[in-house]
């Protein structure tokens, strides 16, 4: 999806958007920070705000369950059928991984203040001429 000029948001106080809300606090203050990094930017655009809010409750979402697989273990012990005890992984450990690489993979398409897919930065380089190529190799 191409983005326009009328698509760069200048002021983040008048944006609004649906499940914001929803998000927990500490959700809300991850995709608060990143908006205004964007917006500080020059590149905080309004089609990259559903993206950032999933990107803010998975990464609050992996803080949540890091905080929790600290606090449980990573490995909890079990007894089975046959009365020995049996070591298992914490099933929160696959689900902080997870939130993780979905956080990851949006985040990565920012490329920290830019969206890769607008490939920023990068002016077409100057049409030359054969006189230009000509001195060129020497």
């Amino acid at each position: 999806m191409a983005t326009t000029d009328n698509d760069l948001i200048t002021c983040l106080s008048s944006i609004r958007i649906n499940d914001y809300k929803l998000l927990t606090e500490r959700a809300r203050k991850f995709y608060t920070a990143k908006c205004n990094e964007l917006l500080k930017a020059g590149e905080l655009r309004r089609s990259w705000l559903q993206s950032l809010l999933i990107w803010a409750d998975n990464y609050d979402r992996y803080w949540t369950l890091r905080d929790e697989v600290n606090a449980e273990g990573y490995t909890f012990k079990v007894t089975d059928k046959n009365k020995d005890t049996v070591i298992k992984a914490n099933p929160k450990v696959r689900m902080m991984q997870d939130a993780q690489k979905v956080a990851q993979s949006i985040l990565a398409d920012f490329g920290g203040t830019t969206y890769k897919s607008r490939k920023l930065g990068k002016e077409p380089a100057p049409p030359t001429s054969p006189l230009d190529d000509f001195f060129a190799e020497d």
